[in-house]
């Protein structure tokens, strides 16, 4: 879908906060599972949700647009990023938590 308009996907969404949501996301896997280290974003854009993410936990991002995956390596730089599709995946690593 943003193929085309990789570099404009971040003004696409500027409404969002993203660091809102990363700290409300932060909290409630917390409350699940406290000792939880290690997180995979799939679908995760340009990174911005990684870019509050990876002080809490070892990240790795997912995304099927590698223009996207090449914004958020610049934003993520502790993050590992893999290009795949979400409905199709495979990672030999293992994740606490899957977003």
């Amino acid at each position: 879908m943003f193929t085309k308009s990789a570099k404009f996907y971040d003004a696409i969404y500027h409404f969002k906060d993203y660091k809102e949501a990363s700290e409300k996301l932060h909290k409630i896997i917390k409350s699940h599972n406290s000792s939880a280290r290690t997180l995979l974003d799939t679908a995760c854009g340009s990174g911005k949700h990684l870019e509050h993410l990876e002080k809490y936990y070892e990240t790795d991002g997912l995304d099927i647009n590698e223009e996207l995956l090449e914004i958020a390596k610049q934003r993520c730089p502790r993050s590992v990023f893999h290009i795949a599709d979400v409905s199709g995946f495979s990672l030999e690593k293992k994740f606490d938590v899957i977003t």
